[in-house]
């Protein structure tokens, strides 16, 4: 496992610092002629899930696609080879999107943009929509998908920090349909590496809905709209009287995983939020985060960007 997390740092290193976005790749290829087409691969479109889960134990070193915002790009890089590319759009039952009193259901096909534009008065799917929205550009919330996101466990990404933050569950299946349920606290196990087995599909992901009692905040920061973000914050909050009895801060993209800050929330319990509290609970959350290295942003940079996204995620709880 040590050398497939090491693996794993290398390809996220690679993937965010080397070409940053698709401007980049075209630059290189004009001036130096490099290619930029994905190796041969065998395509596979199951229409049962079944017929899913029989392609994955039969074919050579398969990658599940939904949205395929992420691992087409991979692919044309040369960062991801594999043998065979397992279609899942016609899945029908994948694409679910429940939605009760007690929990919301994300099915494995539903897109960034459902979720942007959903009409709902639960206050989950509200908080979704707001954060959908600083997802990448249009285009790619309009093909990309919630679960492709999360299975991919990119430390940027923004519904991988939700996932953790909003005590989520992954719901995968493996062979002969046997379920499994991957709380979020043990799903990410380093960038672009999930708990997700090589013979199992990620089929959806289940949230509680937040009670009257719970605030929700988000934050994030990066250099351009549509960029890799530097930080983010997504705070759940859960208060009595006005004052914090539990919940949850969790950082990301400035750690290798989504990372829950203990010590700050430890420290605000009992306290009102204010915005005298908020920051030092956000100057805990800076001490406290094992930064990523990064060769475009020194270490001192990114604990104040994980300060002033930590404070203003808490801020909007108030």
């Amino acid at each position: 496992m040590m050398m497939e997390e090491l693996s794993c740092r290398i390809v996220y290193c690679i993937l965010k610092h080397i070409t940053i976005s698709l401007s980049n790749y075209f630059q290189l290829k004009n001036t130096q002629g490099l290619s930029l087409k994905a190796s041969n691969f065998l395509y596979l479109k199951p229409t049962s899930l079944d017929e899913a889960l029989s392609f994955l134990v039969s074919n050579e070193e398969p990658r599940i696609i939904a949205g395929g915002q992420s691992l087409v790009a991979a692919m044309n890089m040369k960062l991801a080879q594999p043998e065979t590319i397992i279609d899942i759009t016609e899945l029908h039952e994948l694409k679910k999107f429940e939605i009760d009193k007690k929990s919301v259901n994300i099915g494995a096909l539903v897109t960034h943009s459902e979720i942007e534009f959903y009409k709902s008065s639960s206050k989950l799917v509200s908080f979704l929509s707001s954060v959908a929205k600083n997802i990448a550009h249009i285009p790619i919330r309009f093909k990309g998908t919630f679960c492709g996101a999360v299975a991919n466990s990119d430390p940027a990404s923004e519904w991988c920090s939700c996932l953790l933050a909003l005590d989520g569950m992954a719901e995968v299946i493996g062979q002969n349909r046997e379920k499994r349920f991957i709380e979020s606290e043990n799903f990410f196990v380093a960038p672009y590496l999930s708990d997700i087995q090589y013979d199992e599909i990620l089929t959806s992901i289940k949230f509680p809905e937040i009670d009257e009692h719970t605030k929700l905040g988000f934050n994030e920061y990066s250099r351009r709209a549509g960029d890799y973000a530097i930080a983010m914050c997504v705070s759940k909050i859960n208060l009595m009287e006005d004052k914090v009895v539990d919940g949850n801060i969790v950082i990301g993209a400035a750690s290798e995983v989504p990372t829950k800050i203990t010590d700050a929330l430890l420290f605000l319990k009992g306290k009102e939020l204010n915005e005298n509290t908020c920051l030092k609970a956000a100057n805990i959350a800076a001490d406290r985060i094992k930064i990523l290295d990064d060769i475009e942003s020194s270490e001192e940079y990114k604990r104040d960007i994980v300060k002033a996204v930590t404070f203003r995620s808490l801020i909007a709880c108030k």
